[in-house]
């Protein structure tokens, strides 16, 4: 099986009910998801369909705390070294009807002469009760050569945290939401651990 791990009831209920609440306050500020390195002329909704939201703070910090308690497990079981954890770079995802993500990895980052290259991915997941989706996978390939072909799906179920190296190759399967509503779409929070410059995975 492909290296990762997955951390189911990661937060406590108040703050998942926070952050449902939080979303539908600014459905307005989410915007169109873009590709970082892509080409001026890029089409970028042909790679990535979803929308996107940089700050959610004062939530981001819980969510954040949260995570900073599983780092040093995530990165020894994964077998990663060198790793920064105050160094974090965070965005929260609404993907609906028809949205998705193709394959990609996520060491690229506008701050990796700043920081590093990430190293470490950390993705949480939440939605409504009834769920309003269907779909919308975690599916990750081996970065082996000759392997591409593996790969692991990992649902996103309500309140899980999925973490697993960020060179390792994945995609968002496509989302069906047949209400179209932005309440019933998936939800998640990206957060990404960095590597300090100069930095090698372990083998």
């Amino acid at each position: 099986m492909l290296p990762h791990l997955v951390f189911d009831d990661f937060l406590g209920q108040g703050l998942v009910e926070s952050l449902l609440n939080f979303v539908m306050t600014k459905r307005e500020d989410f915007a169109p998801a873009r590709i970082r390195d892509a080409a001026p002329d890029f089409d970028h909704k042909s790679a990535r369909n979803c929308l996107r939201l940089r700050d959610f703070e004062p939530l981001r910090r819980d969510v954040v705390d949260a995570v900073d308690a599983v780092v040093d497990h995530a990165a020894a079981t994964l077998g990663l070294q060198g790793l920064s954890p105050a160094d974090k770079e965070t965005e929260m995802v609404c993907t609906g009807d028809g949205g998705f993500y193709k394959t990609h990895d996520d060491t690229f980052s506008p701050d990796r002469k700043r920081f590093g290259v990430r190293a470490l991915t950390f993705v949480y997941y939440f939605h409504r009760r009834p769920k309003g989706f269907e779909g919308g996978d975690l599916r990750l390939y081996s970065p082996m050569p000759g392997r591409s072909e593996e790969f692991v799906d990992v649902a996103p179920a309500s309140n899980r945290l999925v973490a697993f190296p960020a060179f390792f190759p994945h995609e968002a399967r496509p989302v069906r939401c047949t209400s179209g509503r932005f309440e019933d779409s998936r939800f998640s929070i990206n957060c990404w651990i960095y590597r300090a410059v100069g930095e090698r995975p372990a083998p």
